[in-house]
């Protein structure tokens, strides 16, 4: 359960496997189980814990006084909320996508646990710039793109970054637990414009989605479509080098660099 973190650790910057199994047996002691669709913590409550998520799908959203609700972040195994935040209350919140167990550790607990080590403190860092990075595309991606635009761009980075935590292996399906109302949430359309885009993307043949898992035929088209380059999420060059090129081709016979310049 605690591999999703650990692979994290060590994924961009070598954290030792003496810094990761330290601040594991920490998480280890510190674990709660919450099902699908429930709140984690809400705006308001106090900002004292680190939570890490060790197994399911997160987010955090804004819940706004008309029933609305923006989601901002996507969280997956390895992620962390609560390092992030100076503030003395939640100004967010955060709820289960899917089941989730995550380690939930008072805030001094994972500071002294994290400073003894200086690579897990670099990673750390590493963390939370990349979260930003994802936060900017969104940003962005709202701004300027149409709608089928912006699910196809979500959807790539989803995936790849359920692919960089290698729950797919060798199989192009990743568990994907999203709902519709959760793509509209993210990407601030309606439900009707999601249906009719993800319909649009299942009828060219771009990709499946059928209960809970997502498979993607032809991630090149897609990224095209979206306009999605994977350089934001860091250090994505070993996933498609351990693919053999194959994330880069169309599953159609028509690729090869062509398809994906993108990706270069």
């Amino acid at each position: 359960m605690l591999d999703g973190f650990v692979r994290k650790l060590g994924w961009k910057l070598g954290v030792s496997a003496e810094e990761a199994q330290s601040l594991a047996d920490v998480v280890q002691r510190q674990l709660r189980h919450v099902k699908a669709r429930q709140d984690i913590y809400v705006d308001g409550d106090p900002a004292s814990y680190v939570r890490i998520i060790l197994d399911g799908w997160a987010c955090r959203y804004h819940q706004f006084e008309n029933g609305t609700r923006q989601i901002v972040q996507i969280l997956m195994p390895g992620d962390i909320m609560g390092h992030d935040t100076a503030h003395a209350y939640q100004d967010h919140s955060a709820c289960s996508i899917s089941p989730v167990v995550f380690a939930q550790l008072p805030y001094p607990d994972f500071m002294a646990a994290v400073t003894q080590f200086p690579g897990m403190e670099r990673a750390l860092r590493w963390d939370l710039s990349m979260v930003q990075a994802i936060q900017r595309q969104w940003i962005s991606v709202i701004g300027r793109f149409g709608a089928t635009q912006r699910i196809a761009h979500l959807i790539c980075e989803l995936y790849v970054r359920a692919l960089l935590l290698e729950s797919a292996k060798e199989k192009r399906a990743v568990d994907f637990p999203m709902a519709q109302r959760d793509i509209a949430d993210c990407t601030g359309l309606s439900l009707v414009q999601v249906n009719r885009s993800i319909n649009l993307l299942r009828s060219t043949g771009l990709l499946y989605w059928r209960h809970r898992s997502l498979e993607i035929v032809d991630l090149g088209a897609l990224a095209k479509m979206g306009m999605f380059n994977p350089h934001y999420l860091g250090h994505v060059d070993s996933l498609f080098a351990r693919d053999g090129g194959d994330a880069r081709r169309s599953r159609s016979g028509t690729g090869g660099q062509d398809t994906l310049p993108l990706f270069r």
